[in-house]
């Protein structure tokens, strides 16, 4: 599926805006295998303090 494809779907719609925004933050900072490496800006917008991610 693309991602425009789910983006338009009512799976992505039903999400918290919160939920949304992380979405759209960790595709933006994912790279080309697919990881994403957690960045302060991450953090700052979730509240923690990255053991969550581990």
């Amino acid at each position: 599926m693309e991602l425009k494809d789910f983006l338009e779907t009512d799976d992505f719609y039903n999400l918290s805006n919160d939920a949304k925004l992380l979405y759209l933050y960790l595709l933006a900072y994912k790279n080309t295998d697919n990881l994403v490496y957690c960045s302060e800006l991450i953090c700052d917008v979730l509240h923690v303090n990255g053991e969550e991610f581990s």
